[in-house]
């Protein structure tokens, strides 16, 4: 993975006597190493790899963050000193909420394939025992870097080239039952701009019409679905967005000339030009999937007419060769050896 990371601090979120949130702050950024450059490595695969995002950006009239953000950017104040800044207002949100949120707050200033980002997250740690090669006990902290739960990352390239567009700062929904914009987001000063799951459905709708229109069906039908998910999970995987007019060159033209991308502008679904994709919205391109009166069906498309067909007429679905574990199952309660 090529990233080059270019400053990473650590500050800590602790309780006091009183029972305050503070900030024990660290004093100079982590030192350059394999192990850093590693640690952000994971991280931003880990984010990256996180469903679900929201996309931001910073409010109107500027905020704290943007302009301590600002001013590392254009030299006028180091690194560290903006992520104290960064800190305090973290710390200040997290007591305005009345929320205990221990833990350590990570700023990260990297380059990943010629985009500048920073990565804003706060993390857990945790006590384990460690063994030594005379048997002998210790203990040891680490972070826990799956269970991301509060981050952002904010794409400093496009803040800086194309602010207007509003989808520069991703962030991770938060646990059920409690969102991240309570405090997160007031922290960072920012606002929820596109919707990538309105967007990813748009796109569901507009592909289904488009299909319909150019009269595609069956085999080729399928195709279509499958390369525009292929060409989606990449984007997600990799934290990119979906282009439009790529993906329009990738599909076949309809009515000879006509493209996806003329077609989508012309049904107006309201597909934005490039937009952050929500993979999850976009299954039914190639799997069909249902739940209702303690049925759950799932099936691949490339099945129906095969080995699941469909009879409209009854309103049933024959399923030719259940899945081994299935059919076990049905044998067991069933008492047949058969």
């Amino acid at each position: 993975m090529s990233i080059d990371v270019k400053a990473v601090i650590l500050h800590r979120l602790d309780l006091n006597q009183e029972g305050l949130l503070v900030v024990r702050p660290r004093e100079q950024q982590l030192p350059n190493s394999d192990a850093v450059s590693n640690l952000i490595a994971e991280l931003h695969a880990s984010y990256a790899a996180k469903p679900g995002k929201g996309f931001a950006a910073f409010k109107d009239g500027g905020s704290g963050f943007a302009e301590a953000l600002a001013n590392y950017l254009d030299g006028q104040q180091p690194f560290v000193p903006f992520s104290l800044q960064a800190a305090e207002l973290l710390q200040a949100q997290l007591n305005h909420y009345a929320l205990i949120e221990t833990g350590y707050l990570l700023i990260a200033h990297y380059q990943h394939l010629a985009v500048d980002k920073l990565l804003v997250m706060q993390l857990k740690a945790q006590d384990s025992v460690t063994i030594t090669d005379a048997l002998e006990l210790g203990q040891t902290r680490f972070l826990e870097l799956k269970s991301l739960q509060l981050a952002a990352s904010i794409d400093l390239t496009a803040w800086q080239v194309e602010p207007e567009r509003r989808q520069y700062i991703s962030f991770i929904r938060g646990r059920a039952g409690r969102k991240v914009s309570d405090f997160f987001l007031d922290f960072l000063g920012c606002e929820e701009g596109v919707n990538a799951k309105a967007q990813s459905q748009a796109l569901l709708t507009a592909v289904d019409d488009y299909c319909a229109a150019a009269g595609l069906e069956g085999q080729e039908r399928q195709e279509v679905g499958k390369q525009v998910f292929d060409y989606c999970k990449e984007k997600a995987s990799s934290g990119d967005e979906v282009n439009v007019a790529e993906l329009s060159d990738a599909l076949p033209p309809w009515e000879g000339e006509s493209r996806f991308a003329d077609f989508a502008v012309q049904g107006e679904y309201g597909l934005e030009d490039k937009f952050p994709v929500e993979q999850s919205a976009l299954k039914p391109l190639v799997k069909f999937s249902g739940t209702g009166a303690g049925v759950t069906i799932s099936f691949e498309e490339k099945h129906l007419g095969e080995r699941v067909v469909y009879n409209a007429a009854t309103d049933t679905l024959t399923i030719k060769g259940l899945p081994a574990n299935l059919r076990d199952q049905l044998k067991r309660r069933l008492g047949s050896t058969d």
